[in-house]
């Protein structure tokens, strides 16, 4: 994928340079092209490699920043999918209320007055 750059290239226009303490991304962007080009704009840049690893990337991605930084990338994206759940969730609730109360008023209307 190559989308990092113009990811960071937004987030660096909107914020300014030297703005960014340190910019994650998930395992599909790995490259490290981009990864260089972005570690001069900022001082951490967080792209776990997905495959093989050779010796280098075995000691960047073992650092102590390195790995803190990557476990909060992983709890933000647990809660954005927590909160994509509740959110599907809560349209099936609603969707389901709708047809109960739907039911319920078509029911009322089809039977007698007493």
């Amino acid at each position: 994928m190559d989308q990092s750059i113009p990811v960071a290239a937004r987030l660096l226009g909107r914020n300014g340079a030297g703005s960014l303490a340190s910019l994650s991304f998930d395992k599909d962007f790995t490259r490290t092209q981009d990864r260089e080009l972005l570690s001069l704009y900022m001082p951490t840049v967080v792209m776990p490699k997905r495959r093989k690893k050779n010796a280098a990337e075995l000691e960047r991605e073992s650092g102590k920043k390195f790995v803190a930084l990557h476990c909060q990338h992983s709890a933000v994206e647990s809660e954005i999918n927590l909160k994509a759940a509740i959110q599907k969730a809560g349209q099936s609730c609603v969707h389901l209320i709708l047809l109960r109360h739907a039911a319920a008023n078509s029911s009322a209307r089809s039977s007698p007055a007493g």
